[in-house]
Order: C-alpha cells, then sequence, then structure tokens
C-alpha cells in the first residue's frame, strides 16, 4: 500500500463495505482511461495510496462483479489467462477491457497472472471497498486487485497503481521461505536489502501501517517493482529502500525465475580411532533463509557438530552420547558456513545433510 506519511490507514480488520451503485438521478458516470503500460510513468503527480486487505468486503466486490461487471476470462496476446472485471458504472466497455487486458500482459509477469483477478471500478467507490483514504487494494486470498478505472481526485495515475499492486500479487505468489513474501518482499530482493538482520535490529517493520510505514518492506518491494516496470519511485519509504539498477535485476529474477527451497548437501564420511578427531564442511549461502543440519552416526560413536560464519561460532549441538545431532536456524547476512563435526569417542562412519536456504 501506499499512504502519505502524515496519513494512518485502517487496519485490515477495519476494512469499510463496499458502496453501491449511484442511484438514478445521480451524477454521470464516469469516464474510464484506456491504461498503457508503456507509459506507467511518464506523467508526475502524488504518490498513489493503497493497501493490502483481509477482510471480507473486497471479496465480496470481486464476487458481486463476476455476476454484474463486463469481462471474465481474458487472454492477452502472449496466451497468458486472467479475468478482468469492469464495473456496471462502466458497461460494456471493450476497448477498456481490452487495454488492461494488454496492461496486465506487458508487465515483467510470470505464471502468477494466471491466478489474478482485476476488478476495476469507479475511483469515487475505492474508498468504501478498500478503506479510507485509498486508491486501490490487493486482497491475497483472492488474488483480487481493486483499481480504480478513472483518474482519483488526487490525480495519480491509474496505471502507477495497477503496477504497484501487481507487485503485491507477484510478492504473494513468491516463496521467501521461512519467511512471508507479501510482508518481506521476494527472497533475492530481501537478501540484498538485509532485510532479515534490519527486522532483527529493529530497524525495519513487515506489515506496518502507522507511523514506521516508511519502513515497510512489502510496501516498498511492490514500489521497487513499479519502478522495474516503468513507473516512479514514490519516496513514501526510506531511502535505503530506493532501488538502483542492481536491485531492480534481482526483482527481475525473483519474478520470471521465482526462488525456490535451497538444495540439501550431503557429506558422507568417517572417523578412525587413532586419526584426526576433526571434520570441516565450507557451503555457500548466498541467500537468508532456513538452514537444518542433521548429523547422524554409527552407534557406539559420540559426535559433535557446530557451526560457524568464519571463526564466529553461530551454533553447536553437544547431545553427550548420542549418534543424533541437529541444529536449526535462520541465517541473515551470513554468505558461507562452514561445519565442524568433531569426534567425542568412538570410530565409524557418519553422515551429515545440511538443507541451506
Amino acid at each position: 500500500m501506499l499512504v502519505p506519511r502524515r496519513l494512518r490507514l485502517l487496519a485490515p480488520a477495519l476494512l469499510l463495505g463496499l458502496v453501491a451503485a449511484a442511484p438514478a438521478g445521480a451524477s454521470a458516470a464516469p469516464q474510464p482511461v484506456i491504461p498503457s503500460a508503456d507509459h506507467v510513468g511518464a506523467t508526475a503527480g502524488p504518490a498513489p495510496k493503497t493497501t493490502i486487505v483481509s477482510s471480507p468486503r473486497a471479496r465480496l466486490a470481486g464476487r458481486s462483479a463476476q455476476f454484474s461487471g463486463f469481462g471474465g476470462l481474458v487472454r492477452t496476446g502472449a496466451g497468458d489467462t486472467f479475468r478482468v472485471y469492469l464495473s456496471q458504472r462502466y458497461g460494456a466497455n471493450k476497448a477498456v477491457l481490452a487495454a488492461w487486458t494488454r496492461f496486465f500482459g506487458d508487465l515483467v509477469h510470470g505464471d502468477e497472472l494466471s491466478r489474478l483477478t482485476v476488478l476495476v471500478v469507479p475511483s469515487k467507490e475505492i474508498q468504501g471497498m478498500c478503506g479510507e483514504q485509498t486508491n486501490g487494494c490487493y486482497t491475497p486470498d483472492e488474488s483480487l486487485l481493486t483499481i480504480p478505472g478513472d483518474t482519483p481526485p488526487d490525480g495519480t495515475r491509474v496505471e502507477e497503481i495497477a503496477a504497484h499492486e501487481y507487485g503485491h500479487h507477484i510478492a504473494n505468489n513468491r516463496s521467501s521461505y521461512p519467511w512471508d513474501a507479501l510482508s518481506w518482499g521476494t527472497k533475492r530482493w530481501a537478501t540484498a536489502e538485509q532485510i532479515c538482520e534490519r527486522v532483527r535490529g529493529g530497524e525495519v517493520f513487515p506489515g506496518e501501517t502507522g507511523k514506521r510505514y516508511s519502513l515497510n518492506p512489502g510496501e516498498a518491494f511492490a514500489d521497487s517493482y513499479r519502478v522495474l516496470v516503468g513507473g516512479r519511485w514514490s519516496g513514501l519509504f526510506d531511502a535505503s529502500f530506493k532501488p538502483r539498477a542492481a536491485e531492480l535485476a534481482l526483482i527481475r529474477q525473483d519474478v520470471v525465475d521465482p526462488y525456490r527451497r535451497g538444495e540439501t548437501g550431503v557429506r558422507r564420511d568417517s572417523f578412525t580411532a587413532t586419526g584426526p578427531s576433526v571434520r570441516r564442511y565450507t557451503f555457500a549461502t548466498p541467500l537468508d533463509g532456513r538452514l537444518k543440519l542433521d548429523l547422524r552416526s554409527d552407534a557406539g560413536q559420540d559426535l559433535d557438530v557446530a557451526l560457524f560464519d568464519g571463526k564466529r561460532k553461530l551454533a553447536d549441538s553437544t547431545a553427550p552420547g548420542s549418534t543424533r545431532e541437529s541444529l536449526r536456524g535462520d541465517l541473515c547476512g551470513v554468505r558461507e558456513v562452514t561445519v565442524v563435526v568433531r569426534r567425542i569417542q568412538g570410530a565409524g562412519d557418519f553422515r551429515l545433510e545440511v538443507s541451506l536456504p
């Protein structure tokens, strides 16, 4: 979501209800604009204000549109399909439907596009569906993106709003295990931005919508995605989040080549009663995330295992007389680890299994 620094959004649980269509005799229906993916950031103006919501109202709006709005399953020029519905206030406007189909199809995307539902409604109805002082919203459990079809009163371009919201859809369909990509940003971007270390240090705040909103990494990620596809950096977030070419390249990689759980390395080795009593194994850890280590040894052995970042010990497991040792933990800012297996007593084979981020 994007909000001015002085604005506090309602919490998701306080999302307001769907605004009904204007009664007969009300002002004329707003005219929808024709979006263009080629000009997402062509015009400067106020930063878009959007939010992530999880309350029923936006979901009901999406379902209602399927029965009362114009649209449905659409197909891009590349053959991707997703759903777009225009509010009945816009009528059966084929040109606008086709333009939104092209817009989302032209964004940098992966197969998550097929899970998207877009609801295009008059800007004056957005706040009743998404929350006070908002210009759009994304509902994660429905993959529903609710955006204005006409320019909001503050002059924000509808393309800017849509591109930011699609950034949330990207994150909602990516793994950043063991963290939530929607709140933390996608894996490679979050690693480069040191989100794990900064969360631990109390410097950034996933999910924050209040006074520390400018330090919300999930929103900064969506803002950075919009820059990737040609939009503006809003300036609402801490300057440390402002994307450079390197960060934009990582976001693109996270989109087109999604992160999948890391590989598992296995080392089989043995100790003799008279030989060396220590074995060392080094593993590269280019991404932040969960590390799991399991050591299994033959009966009669007592082995200990420790994890190091250079000379700094990160953790150890020293269960006396056990043939099984395990370590679990999250690596933040550690790009290489060394596992040290030490023989306390006995001799025989052992198996070391390391699951990396």
